[in-house]
């Protein structure tokens, strides 16, 4: 398991506006996104990106691509700068934790933005416990729960998504390879101080690559009460690796200005988080 720590990055006002930024990172053609921080010049996170590695450790040439990106219109999203951290050395000494403060990123040309990102990686070998995690070793052969997997979350305003999900990973037992079936439900409660005047509030759930919406309300306190649920059969490490990405859009506003808040984190954190 890789566990990548986006702790914080710096933006220097005389290159760059305010901009609504966040942090996407790329492991083995698998990528984890950070949730957006709106319109900070040195924006904090404190977010852990997890992967699962399966049966395949890190080896000397392993490493994970970041980019600082800003939230565009229409979708689209601008480089604030990227860099690619190299993993020889959680690979020779997986005790270790790889810590980088200012970090600088660079554009497409190799040259520096400006900005810098602080961040640290740590690494459990397949097999082995989390560092520093109680309990006993996994027990081998034994089969995963097929099931019901429910995310219940609240959507409360510009400050939301720090609310979300604990980045503690629990101890599981070894995944089974074959498919099984499952079902992930999200339910979306409500929207509690939401930002703006006279909004009418919708929600996009993605699960996977399916989109669902809620009933458009009114008000900044908006009840939705909604519940949307995906079948998969799938691994349950292909099942891990989906997505659940939540958006509240004000339904009123041009496309550009719609986005009152985005959350998003992968299923495996749902199953690993405490009293799932």
């Amino acid at each position: 398991m890789l566990h990548l720590v986006i702790l914080s990055a710096n933006i220097p006002t005389a290159k760059f506006t305010t901009p609504d930024s966040h942090v996407s990172a790329s492991f083995r053609d698998v990528t984890r996104s950070t949730r957006v921080i709106q319109k900070e010049q040195n924006p904090t996170w404190n977010e852990t990106l997890v992967w699962f590695l399966g049966d395949q450790p890190l080896d000397s040439a392993s490493f994970v691509d970041i980019q600082l990106r800003e939230w565009g219109h229409l979708a689209t999203e601008r480089d604030l700068g990227s860099a690619t951290v190299f993993l020889t050395s959680l690979a020779a000494k997986p005790s270790s934790i790889l810590t980088l403060k200012d970090l600088p990123l660079l554009d497409g040309g190799h040259q520096p933005t400006g900005c810098t990102i602080n961040l640290s990686a740590s690494y459990t070998p397949p097999g082995l416990k989390a560092i520093g995690e109680p309990g006993k070793q996994k027990a081998s052969g034994e089969r995963a729960h097929s099931g019901v997997i429910t995310a219940i979350r609240s959507i409360t305003g510009k400050d939301h998504q720090r609310e979300g999900i604990s980045s503690r990973i629990n101890s599981r037992r070894e995944l089974t390879d074959k498919k099984q079936d499952f079902q992930v439900r999200v339910r979306i409660i409500e929207g509690r101080q939401l930002q703006g005047n006279n909004i009418k509030p919708v929600v996009k759930v993605f699960i996977g690559d399916h989109v669902y919406r809620t009933r458009i309300k009114t008000g900044n306190n908006p009840y939705f009460n909604e519940i949307f649920f995906q079948n998969f059969h799938e691994t349950p490490t292909q099942l891990f690796d989906e997505t659940i990405n939540i958006q509240v859009l004000n339904s009123r506003a041009v496309r550009a200005d719609s986005i009152i808040g985005v959350f998003k984190l992968e299923v495996g954190r749902v199953y690993d988080s405490p009293g799932k």
